[in-house]
């Protein structure tokens, strides 16, 4: 077993003796929506009512990475907003969202960013409508009580659940190596990410992830705490001028197998 499973599961160990609680006081019953619950799915299929397609095939299979965008097409606030709602309804584990966004959309803000990403991507920034920096908080837990509580009262859980998987996050999650904890915001911030270019297909958008850029002073940057939000990826959003980019993929054979 590697060094960072066993980092985790001890973690986990002590947060179950912290919180005076065990798996087995975990409700397993199937939840029953309400009427939050039901207000809330009205109003995210309102936000599909906002897509110019919802033809799944075109939405994922016709994606293209853009490398130059028409500056003259212009994704306004309000619609990032719809953009960025629709892409937060992706998974993450225990629900935890460590995702926190910074939308770059004005000139001084694209003269910022330009300052610390690579050659490659000069174009992509000057010529985006918006670009989209996905921050990952290494103090995500701190929002376990919340999350959870709106959860349970939109039947998600019984109450039991929340109070358990609350002491439960508040206890685990801060015990954990920051490599560890970083790992686990590397891979919610991956599912975000790509929802974030599905839905803006879905909006008649193109874009394109970049991960060529300084790390170290994206967060200072944009005046967030260094120490607590992690850079992940940015990802640039517009109109293509042209078509995308196409790409070869490997082979199935070559990247799965059935056993």
């Amino acid at each position: 077993m590697s060094e960072k499973k066993m980092d985790a599961e001890t973690a986990a160990e002590a947060a179950l003796k912290t919180s005076k609680m065990s798996t087995d006081d975990v409700n397993l019953n199937q939840p029953k929506k309400n009427e939050k619950a039901d207000a809330r799915e009205r109003e995210l299929l309102d936000l599909a009512k906002k897509f110019k397609t919802n033809d799944f095939g075109k939405i994922l299979l016709a994606r293209h990475s853009c490398p130059e965008y028409d500056p003259n097409v212009k994704i306004s606030r309000d619609e990032m907003r719809d953009i960025l709602e629709a892409a937060t309804t992706a998974p993450s584990s225990l629900n935890m969202q460590p995702w926190r966004f910074v939308v770059v959309d004005s000139d001084e803000g694209k003269a910022k960013l330009d300052k610390i990403v690579g050659p490659a991507n000069h174009l992509k920034v000057k010529t985006a409508s918006s670009i989209v920096m996905v921050f990952g908080d290494r103090k995500f837990y701190e929002q376990a009580a919340k999350i959870n509580e709106a959860t349970y009262e939109m039947g998600g859980f019984p109450k039991e659940n929340q109070e358990f998987l609350t002491k439960f996050a508040q206890s685990y999650f801060p015990t954990l190596s920051e490599e560890t904890k970083e790992e686990w915001i590397m891979h919610d911030c991956g599912l975000v990410e790509m929802a974030l270019m599905l839905v803006a297909r879905a909006h008649g958008y193109d874009t394109n992830p970049m991960d060529g850029f300084k790390k170290e002073p994206a967060a200072k940057l944009f005046d967030l705490d260094e120490k607590r939000y992690k850079p992940v990826l940015i990802v640039s959003m517009g109109k293509a001028k042209g078509h995308g980019r196409y790409c070869s993929r490997l082979s199935l054979d070559e990247v799965a197998r059935f056993e």
